[in-house]
């Protein structure tokens, strides 16, 4: 009798050992992946997966009204042995064509099984999404009549989408410039801020584009006449003196480069590489902007100061007397007296302040519709990054940090990550006529 329990206990610890063994503890998982609003070009993709030991089978469904239709149906090999694993992971991908589905919502449901425990047990999961296929382009309308812009400057048209959650905006060549909704003049009224950069061609294409949450796009022309702007050539002298005024500051706030092995070598090295660098993240920074206008007056120019250099100079550096690098000038250098204070031009949201390469200590202020203003040079920052301005509030004051030859102001202006003309934004008459006109009603929507 002995002998028989302790056998029975040998078979009860055997089989509890191979329950362990064999039983799987991970459920499969199941996810639909696609936007919930889809398009008759669309596709919808589904993901299965089992890390236990494998898929036994996946099936899906579609149902719209009345009508249910299977849309794809597989069983995977039958797995005896725990290490013997078979399907683990599946993704499939089916067009909307495919599925047969007509305008409006439809639902589909995935279903996934897993290998059975103790070949009779399975587990399965199941998940379930509805979408709507929208096959109709948004309807755009063009509510602003004249749009008159300089190579190099800006200007605002004014427009009508009739869809709601509709992208939208104006095309110049491949720039893309956002609209953004103005509250208070009608649902899908918009207004989009942008710009012929001074580096296109006057008869660069415009257009206006909106694309509706299921990917359908829709495209208008919209009168305007362009006019080139003038840009000024200018040569600068530098010197090894020079060089070594301003490159050690700059190296030591940008691990990104280091010094070369001559002088000229680690100029270039800031002038160009870094140059470029500093760019991209300014282009970084413009991108994302509050939806909504955050200034009433035209912007303003550094009290008291000249203009040294204007917008887009083409720049020929000279060493020794001979050319070593060109470089284009995107900003105006306003000079006043040194360590001025150093106002914001209009009221708005301090985005960054900070020390960055070849502009020294640097502020960018967001004002709302994609436009920024950026202040570089300055020997000292006096505001911090999520600050609300006012218009000429301080922000710190002027120097040369940076590459920069002498106290001043480098000021710039930028529309959704592209450099723009400030001197237009300076006008109070420009600005009233070119922008809160269309923004304030002041043109009429039919």
């Amino acid at each position: 009798m002995k002998k028989l329990r302790s056998f029975v206990l040998v078979l009860i610890i055997i089989a509890v050992g191979v329950v362990i063994w064999y039983w799987d503890s991970d459920p499969p998982t199941v996810r639909i992946d696609s936007a919930d609003y889809v398009n008759k070009d669309g596709e919808i993709g589904f993901i299965a997966e089992d890390l236990g030991k494998g898929l036994r089978s996946i099936s899906a469904v579609v149902r719209q009204g009345e009508d249910v239709n299977p849309i794809f149906e597989a069983t995977y090999e039958f797995t005896i042995l725990p290490w013997h694993r078979t399907a683990e992971l599946k993704e499939m991908v089916v067009s909307i064509e495919k599925l047969g589905v007509s305008e409006g919502a439809f639902e589909i449901e995935f279903e996934a099984r897993d290998q059975s425990n103790l070949w009779f047990f399975s587990r399965s999961a199941v998940t379930k999404r509805e979408f709507t296929l929208d096959t109709k382009r948004p309807i755009l309308s063009v509510l602003s009549r004249q749009h008159y812009i300089t190579q190099g400057g800006s200007e605002a048209v004014l427009y009508k989408v009739q869809e709601a959650g509709s992208d939208s905006g104006v095309l110049v060549g491949d720039r893309v410039f956002r609209g953004f909704p103005l509250s208070g003049r009608g649902d899908g009224v918009h207004l989009a801020i942008f710009s012929i950069g001074y580096d296109q061609p006057v008869d660069v294409p415009l257009s206006l584009w909106a694309q509706d949450r299921a990917g359908n796009r829709s495209k208008a022309s919209f009168w305007h006449k362009v006019f080139p702007g003038k840009f000024r050539n200018r040569k600068i002298t530098i010197s090894d003196s020079f060089i070594a005024s301003v490159a050690p500051e700059i190296l030591e706030h940008s691990p990104e480069v280091s010094e070369q092995s001559t002088p000229l070598e680690t100029f270039l090295e800031i002038n160009r590489t870094l140059r470029t660098l500093n760019n991209q993240r300014i282009a970084e920074l413009t991108q994302q902007s509050e939806p909504r206008l955050l200034w009433t007056e035209p912007f303003a120019q550094l009290s008291n100061s000249q203009v040294e250099s204007i917008f887009a100079d083409h720049r020929t550096y000279l060493y020794e007397g001979k050319e070593c690098d060109q470089q284009t000038h995107l900003g105006f250098d306003l000079a006043s007296l040194a360590l001025s204070p150093v106002e914001a031009s209009n009221s708005g949201t301090v985005v960054f302040a900070d020390f960055l390469g070849i502009y020294g200590n640097t502020v960018i202020v967001d004002h709302g519709l994609g436009l920024f203003s950026l202040y570089g040079h300055l020997s000292s920052l006096g505001v911090e990054v999520g600050q609300t301005v006012a218009r000429r509030e301080a922000l710190g004051q002027t120097g040369q940090t940076g590459l920069a030859g002498g106290d001043h102001l480098h000021f710039s202006m930028l529309l959704q990550g592209h450099q723009i003309n400030p001197i237009e934004w300076w006008d109070e008459d420009w600005v009233r006529k070119h922008v809160l006109v269309k923004i304030e009603g002041g043109e009429s929507i039919e």
